[in-house]
């Protein structure tokens, strides 16, 4: 008994260690401050890609840094697509990437079609994002395959007001990748280590 309370402990260890992990996000301007705003013109427009033409932003593991901040003005409608283009630079892995609308209130995300990203470089196929309850926010879960350094990742989904009248043409969202902790995964082996050891002898 006394051996599966441990495997508990550390595999709850394990998930209290799991850390967000804010990027930085090269050529796009200074992230220097957790607060940072990047503000993208889309000029009366529903759809902007990013970065504008080719290649991909590249995104630098920092948890010491805030949330990649992005604000759309002069949307021209109800809807706003987002198409964008990332490269993972650099270890820890990625095991998710979460985006959360910051305001205004009335703005959801898209669940038709539902917000997809498409792996390359190091990585491979689709993986579609989970849309909360509220739908002001979305995960895209890399945790079976997490992401290494020099994967590309094209990210498409949509905002679609639903506040009523006319939408305010304006939107900011938050997003950041989640990874964990060095020595999470040793610690979650020697958990599940536990709770089999504890296993077997109590069978014998």
């Amino acid at each position: 008994m006394q051996r599966f309370l441990i495997g508990f402990l550390t595999i709850g260890l394990v998930m209290a260690c799991t850390s967000v992990a804010y990027p930085v996000v090269m050529g796009l301007g200074d992230l220097s401050t957790p607060a940072f705003h990047e503000y993208y013109d889309v000029e009366g427009g529903n759809t902007i890609t990013i970065p504008g033409g080719t290649g991909q932003v590249d995104i630098y593991y920092d948890p010491s840094k805030g949330p990649w901040r992005k604000t759309f003005q002069q949307i021209g409608g109800p809807t706003l697509n987002i198409i964008e283009n990332l490269h993972v630079m650099q270890n820890p892995a990625w095991t998710d990437w979460d985006e959360q609308i910051v305001g205004p209130a009335g703005w959801v995300w898209a669940n038709n079609p539902l917000p997809t990203c498409v792996l390359g470089g190091n990585g491979s196929g689709t993986v579609f994002g989970t849309i909360s309850a509220d739908q002001q926010s979305v995960v895209f879960d890399f945790a079976a395959s997490p992401l290494a350094p020099s994967t590309n990742l094209t990210i498409t989904k949509t905002l679609s007001w639903r506040g009523g009248g006319n939408p305010p043409g304006t939107v900011t969202i938050d997003q950041w990748p989640t990874v964990p902790e060095p020595g999470t995964f040793v610690l979650l082996a020697a958990g599940l280590f536990t709770l089999v050891l504890g296993y077997c002898r109590r069978r014998r």
